[in-house]
């Protein structure tokens, strides 16, 4: 009886807690340009990371669980970059999108990261996912903080990109995300090797998310940075 009773329960909530959530989710190309915001000329070798993650259950949302698609590339000499269609992927049951999809992050050494998404609203209604920055110039600001500064910038990285989950001094390795993004994981990584010692316990190393140097590099040699 009490099964039941969950099982209609659940019936009941599925709906509003979804909403209109399509069953498949598919991704629209994303073009841009990166340039200096001081010299607005184009900026070279700026990773850009695409991610449309997923919360899950139904009563306990902004849990991210997963990404449905991530990707990354690199700007050209021209500052531009494109990211490819990507789809159609199944939504998992009891998920939905998390608000902003998709996250954009912009990451280049000697420069401050950048985050960009779109408005928070409508969430899931939409198969298609668009990108407001489609088509924009982002410019970067020249990073002139200090060590600590720095070493702060990339564990907020590492944190968005969702390499595990940190508790305490504790990292569980949750996913294989870093295969959809080697190249700026490569370069978080030599970073972190730059700062001070005192500092290196701040972003995360490979080792513990159980990567290594020789699967990145094997991962940079294939010639697919998105997937």
């Amino acid at each position: 009886m009490r099964r039941t009773a969950l099982v209609a329960l659940l019936t009941l909530l599925l709906p509003t807690a979804c909403g209109a959530a399509p069953p498949f989710y598919s991704g629209a190309p994303i073009r841009g340009r990166v340039v200096d915001a001081e010299t607005d000329e184009p900026l070279a070798g700026v990773h850009v990371v695409t991610q449309t993650t997923l919360s899950t259950g139904l009563f306990i949302h902004g849990e991210h669980v997963e990404r449905l698609h991530a990707a990354e590339t690199v700007t050209d000499a021209s500052g531009d970059y494109h990211l490819p269609a990507w789809g159609p992927k199944a939504r998992p049951p009891f998920s939905e999108l998390t608000g902003g999809d998709p996250a954009l992050i912009y990451f280049k050494p000697a420069y401050r990261p950048e985050w960009r998404g779109n408005p928070m609203s409508p969430l899931n209604e939409d198969a298609v996912r668009t990108s407001r920055w489609d088509g924009q110039t982002i410019a970067l600001t020249r990073f002139r903080g200090t060590p600590a500064e720095w070493a702060r910038d990339l564990q907020r990285v590492q944190l968005s990109l969702a390499w595990g989950v940190l508790l305490g001094d504790v990292v569980r390795r949750m996913n294989d995300y870093w295969k959809s993004m080697p190249r700026i994981v490569w370069a978080i990584g030599q970073e972190r090797r730059a700062l001070p010692r005192r500092l290196q316990t701040v972003p995360r190393d490979f080792d513990a998310w159980e990567i290594t140097e020789a699967e990145l590099r094997a991962r940079m040699r294939q010639g697919r940075p998105s997937q």
